[in-house]
Formats: structure tokens, sequence, C-alpha cells
């Protein structure tokens, strides 16, 4: 997901997914990038 979003940088990544509000949005993001891959296999 945060490759996705262009986060290459491990102290960006960190912070990013440290903040509390954001991992779950990243949660629900993983969860239907998921679904998107397996339904295309």
């Amino acid at each position: 997901v945060l490759d996705e979003l262009g986060m290459k940088r491990y102290c960006c990544r960190r912070m990013f997914i440290s903040h509390v509000d954001v991992i779950d949005e990243l949660l629900k993001y993983g969860e239907v990038a998921a679904r998107k891959r397996s339904q295309t296999a």
C-alpha cells in the first residue's frame, strides 16, 4: 500500500503508519486491493 502511495523512505513510512487514524484507513485499502488482485488472477 505504501509503495503505491509513493512512500519509499523508511522514516516516512514509519511516521505514516504510526498515526492512529491512518492505520484503520490503510487496513481498508489493503483489503480492497487484495480482493481486486484475487479477481484478476
